[in-house]
């Protein structure tokens, strides 16, 4: 969540005559990994590695992200002007600058960076016409939504595949062109040899759920280390 610098919650009044545009200060450009939604791992995992990280080093929570560089605050996929060369864009991404967080009373809020300088008044496309919400503010509404009740889907994959005991922590390398080695550790990933052994009543409970697909298709996304080493400019 560092990405959000000052996140305050989104108050109609202060933003009724506020529109939206990309922001000229790019979010997403020292960012080596960025959470991943389990519904997008069939897409996802076409263009990046899919990885399993502690959500802090004191928490055993793991949470699924996609790896966007090979050394910390690099990003391999997007310029220096915010723009992405990748055809799929998480979702994480696409959220910001807002979130849903949960009030003092446990109620979901929708929350924004303040920082962002995209919400302005003079450009961009309007959240509110009078005291009415914009189609464009009720889509992007109901994608905020959407992602926090994915989010906790996701939680609960993450869970499952702890509770089977099929994540283990694992020391990715990659090696460049010129013979220089990266060591990327933190990382858990799915042990396949475990995963072939499970009994087939867990094998049908995770195929029936749908988990099963998420999970090939995250050690199917490993094999885009090396995209990452192709996509890594070499000095000289």
């Amino acid at each position: 969540m560092a990405i959000y610098e000052k996140l305050t919650v989104f108050n109609k009044d202060t933003y009724r005559k506020h529109k939206m545009k990309a922001g000229s200060k790019p979010a997403f450009t020292d960012t080596q990994t960025v959470p991943l939604l389990a519904v997008e791992f069939t897409e996802a995992c076409k263009e990046y590695p899919i990885v399993f990280v502690k959500s802090s080093p004191t928490d055993e929570q793991l949470v699924p992200m996609v790896l966007l560089g090979l050394k910390n605050a690099e990003n391999l996929f997007v310029d220096s002007d915010g723009i992405w060369s990748s055809r799929y864009i998480p979702a994480f991404v696409r959220r910001y600058p807002f979130m849903l967080a949960k009030a003092g009373d446990e109620q979901l809020v929708l929350c924004i960076d303040e920082n962002f300088d995209g919400l302005n008044l003079e450009d961009g496309v309007a959240l509110f016409d009078g005291d009415q919400e914009t189609d464009y503010f009720k889509n992007l509404i109901q994608f905020v939504t959407s992602f926090h009740n994915d989010s906790l889907v996701t939680g609960k994959f993450t869970e499952s595949l702890k509770s089977l005991e099929l994540l283990e922590e694992k020391n990715l390398k990659a090696e460049l062109k010129d013979g220089r080695e990266f060591l990327i550790n933190g990382f858990y990933v799915v042990n396949e040899e475990k995963l072939r052994a499970l009994d087939a009543e867990k094998v049908q409970t995770l195929f029936t759920s749908g988990e099963l697909a998420w999970v090939y298709a995250h050690l199917m996304s490993l094999s885009n280390l090396k995209r990452l080493v192709d996509l890594t400019v070499i000095p000289g």
